[in-house]
């Protein structure tokens, strides 16, 4: 009865198993952005991204799901995470660092889930822990030689009287068309700092003046724009310089506070033309500490951060940097000793190279520090390991299913086997009772052996080759 019954529907069973494992595919793909190398004490900022349809012709297509991290030590877990959905449609949070693990290397392992549970993707990248780790990277703006700031001298309009220094920066280190742009100009003795305007650029707000500092506000209009810085005294001109404005394209824009003594920090923000979402990183001493994605309705930076000076990248492309817009924000609460002054300090902190003198105004140093922008750690793919985990499972599918085959057609073949012997002997019986006196001959019995012999190896055999072509096409398929 097992070999009749039980045998032919296990081999079935085994054998729609393999053809089954065909289907296994990978069709999501989990990428995750982290610092490779982060401080002890400091938070590990992460952002996953989830795809769907990688093997689609027009490309994945990004899909919220729930990303759960967990930062590993060999087998044991230090931390875990689950990041929160974004309107951009990717997960962020961060993972607080281990007190323990000073100069170690970590693994970050991330798992993506759908709603019912199933895992869709995972990826692992590692991760170092070290007291010297470096800032991130700065790079220049994307932007064409037009697109680029450049100051004319200063050329003077009255002899006999010193000119004004008129040093320029932009704030967030450029302008984006259409939006205001403040200019800090260092005046000098002058009495006033006023703007010729072209039909490139227009003034946007009246002039403010703190000491020797004026801020002017411009309105660039389209991807080009000079302006005419002109320095008067009791009316009368003594000085002008010609600005190419920097124009960032694509580019958010942002204007931040340069002192807030209390988190979170309040912000305006608009995206570019045809984008709605806004992504906001934070960084300290160089270092990326926390990510997120701004809410329109909430203008704030939801950080919870404590004093000293910190960096705002706002960009509106999840996956690039490189068009961000940026300022710098000194968290000083009351009691804390922090102030403008100590600007020069904190750069250095934020490994910056510093070309003003010494004496430069604080908000000009922070508007140069501002022409470059912080470079996010690239995104890791788990996609490849992924291919191989479900490469692993077939392979051991296939030798389990193998194995399983083999054992059962050899089961089977020795039922048949007994079967037949049996099915002979009774024949020969027969025969002999029957009359016939060559029925239990030596000659009978081995003849009669060898084709029950016969006729169970070509059932063995049929049944291998069968299995084989089963295995064997499932490896071409899924190999």
């Amino acid at each position: 009865m097992i070999a009749r019954v039980l045998v032919p529907i296990a081999l079935a069973v085994v054998g729609y198993a393999v053809l089954i494992s065909e289907r296994w595919e990978v069709d999501h793909e989990l990428q995750l952005v982290a610092p490779d190398r982060v401080r002890p004490g400091d938070p590990i900022p992460l952002r996953a991204f989830v795809f769907d349809g990688i093997e689609d012709p027009d490309g994945g297509e990004l899909v919220p799901a729930s990303v759960e991290v967990e930062l590993r030590d060999g087998d044991r877990v230090l931390a875990r995470a689950t990041l929160d959905t974004s309107r951009a449609r990717s997960s962020e949070g961060a993972l607080p660092p281990p007190d323990d693990a000073p100069d170690r290397r970590l693994a970050l392992f991330a798992s993506a889930r759908d709603d019912d549970g199933d895992l869709l993707a995972t990826v692992t990248r590692p991760l170092t822990i070290e007291p010297g780790a470096p800032p991130a990277p700065l790079r220049g703006r994307v932007g064409l030689p037009l697109q680029q700031i450049d100051v004319g001298p200063v050329i003077a309009e009255a002899t006999g009287i010193p000119l004004p220094p008129l040093d320029v920066r932009v704030a967030g280190g450029a302008c984006v068309p259409e939006e205001r742009c403040a200019l800090w100009v260092d005046a000098g003795d002058a009495d006033a700092i006023t703007i010729e305007e072209t039909p490139a650029a227009s003034v946007g707000e009246r002039s403010t003046r703190d000491g020797a500092l004026v801020r002017l506000v411009v309105v660039p209009h389209g991807p080009e724009a000079s302006i005419e810085l002109v320095a008067s005294q009791l009316g009368q001109p003594l000085a002008r310089r010609t600005v190419r404005l920097p124009i960032a394209l694509a580019t958010p824009w942002i204007d931040v506070p340069r002192v807030v003594s209390s988190v979170p920090i309040p912000i305006e923000a608009r995206p570019p033309v045809g984008r709605e979402v806004l992504l906001a990183d934070l960084f300290y001493e160089g270092r990326w500490i926390a990510t997120a994605t701004l809410d329109p309705a909430h203008p704030e930076l939801p950080f919870d951060v404590g004093p000293g000076l910190y960096r705002v990248e706002v960009r509106s492309d999840p996956f690039g940097g490189e068009r961000a817009a940026a300022r710098y924000v000194l968290v000083a609460p009351e009691g804390s000793g922090l102030a403008l002054d100590d600007t020069r300090e904190l750069l250095r902190r934020e490994d910056v190279e510093l070309t003003d003198r010494e004496g430069t105004e604080p908000r000009l140093l922070l508007a140069g520090a501002e022409e470059e922008v912080r470079t996010l750690p690239s995104a890791i793919s788990g996609l490849e390991d992924d291919r191989r985990m479900v490469a692993e499972r077939r392979r051991r599918l296939h030798f389990v299913a193998g194995l399983a085959l083999g054992l059962g057609i050899a089961v089977l073949a020795m039922s048949l086997l007994r079967r037949g012997l049996f099915a002979a002997a009774e024949a020969r019986e027969v025969m002999h009772e029957a009359g016939d006196p060559e029925a239990r001959s030596v000659r009978v019995r081995a003849r009669n052996t060898a084709a029950v012999i016969a006729i169970v190896g070509a059932v063995a055999v049929a049944l291998l080759a069968g299995a084989a072509l089963i295995l064997a096409r499932a490896a071409l398929v899924t190999g």
